[in-house]
């Protein structure tokens, strides 16, 4: 078992993880170069994966899905200038 870095942008992302992948924690990284996060997810040594759907909203952004959204974290950014909500659909 070990932890395990994956990048994220704003909007939708398919981030393909390990099966049974546990999210742990994001937060921003890079501000220098654009807003990007990283996730951390403590991961089985499994060579089975599976593509899962995490979106980051801005606070006050709409979004629209028929799956019900599980809340992972809050990224702060720009020194809490800008704030994203991570969830997994």
């Amino acid at each position: 078992m070990h932890v395990r870095k994956y990048y994220l942008r704003p909007g939708m992302n398919e981030v393909e993880l390990p099966v049974g992948a546990k999210f742990l924690s994001a937060f921003e990284q890079r501000p220098e170069v654009n807003v990007e996060f990283c996730a951390w997810y403590l991961v089985e040594d499994v060579e089975e994966t599976e593509l899962r759907n995490i979106v980051a909203l801005a606070t006050g952004q709409d979004f629209h899905s028929t799956a019900a959204p599980k809340f992972l974290a809050t990224v702060l950014c720009h020194g809490g200038r800008l704030v994203f909500h991570l969830f997994e659909i």
